[in-house]
């Protein structure tokens, strides 16, 4: 296989913190390799437009410590089409861009994988709050993420006291509990329900009103996204339980803020260790972080596993022995 000359770097689909000190980390090893990087701007979309700017280590470390993606991120459907990847190959080649580092979720390493099979060298890593691409024990951004609304959930659980309140929070997770629970966890949540551990509106609204017969100042419920009309699920437990209830939507205010120290060390080592894998003539591969080793996985591989479920039924007991309502 050829020499690498010049190394493309993408963060792709939704932007998370930790993936700046990534593209800096990708950057500053192939600028210690003697190969050029390059910031492709917007995701995939800027290799459809021809969007490259050459990095330099000054303008790489600039942006390290910072939040969310400063090289941009953009969705781009389009790109399953074979055309459309056609055109990107070609803008490649014309720059003489020889491999690709892509920091994002499952669409992106959908588009990673068919990138590799046109001839692009490729190298893949999660950045995701989701925490939803199982070949990564913490995905980048999650560990952010989760110390963002363990904040803000600790905030309102403040306010609730003062007020004798229900307190409702929704975090995102895209069909992944594992914001929920771990947050629920670390705010010692009386209730959460995710997709993998559901509760109905009814069995929430009398959980809340035994709470309530107990004298219980406040009651704090967890939900994941997209589970509940959130109205619904406030008027009811107002309803049944008596308790003044406020439901909130976190929202993108979760995914936004400086990377915490472990994202930064997660995007170091496996920025670094992208460069490693192409120099050394390696393609098509995915990298995951397991309690600071950097594991390696075909792209393929990593899409299909799953999460490891006797982690989730530690998480599940621990938040039962805690006296928080959860299903199994």
């Amino acid at each position: 296989m050829s020499k690498i000359n010049k190394i493309g770097i993408i963060t792709s689909g939704g932007d998370c913190p930790g993936m700046n000190a990534t593209v800096t980390a990708i950057a500053n090893a192939a600028i210690e390799h003697g190969i050029d990087a390059y910031f492709v701007v917007d995701g995939y979309r800027g290799l459809i437009n021809k969007q490259f700017i050459k990095a330099t280590k000054e303008s790489a470390d600039n942006f390290f410590n910072l939040g969310g993606t400063s090289i941009g991120t953009a969705r781009l459907p389009e790109f399953a089409q074979v055309e459309v990847r056609k055109i990107a190959v070609k803008s490649l080649n014309e720059e003489g861009i020889d491999a690709l580092v892509i920091i994002g979720g499952d669409g992106s390493y959908k588009g990673a994988i068919r990138l590799n099979e046109m001839g692009i060298r490729v190298i893949t890593m999660s950045g995701t709050i989701d925490n939803d691409i199982a070949s990564s024990f913490y995905t980048l951004g999650f560990d952010s993420c989760l110390n963002t609304l363990t904040d803000y959930i600790d905030n309102c659980k403040d306010t609730s006291k003062s007020h004798n309140r229900c307190t409702i929070i929704e975090t995102m997770g895209h069909g992944c509990g594992d914001l929920a629970l771990l947050s629920a966890m670390a705010t010692n949540a009386d209730l959460v329900s995710t997709n993998q551990n559901q509760f109905t509106i009814a069995e929430i609204a009398e959980f809340a009103k035994q709470a309530k017969q107990a004298n219980k100042r406040i009651f704090s419920v967890i939900v994941s996204e997209q589970m509940y009309d959130l109205k619904e699920l406030e008027t009811t437990i107002q309803k049944v339980s008596g308790y003044d209830t406020r439901a909130n939507r976190v929202g993108h205010y979760q995914r936004g803020g400086r990377p915490s120290n472990l994202d930064r060390i997660i995007g170091v080592m496996q920025g670094t260790k992208a460069v490693e894998l192409l120099v050394q003539g390696h393609t098509g591969k995915a990298l995951g972080y397991f309690f600071n080793e950097i594991k390696v996985f075909d792209i393929e591989e990593a899409l299909d596993m799953k999460n490891d479920r006797d982690t989730h039924k530690r998480y599940i007991n621990a938040l039962k022995l805690m006296g928080c309502k959860v299903k199994e």
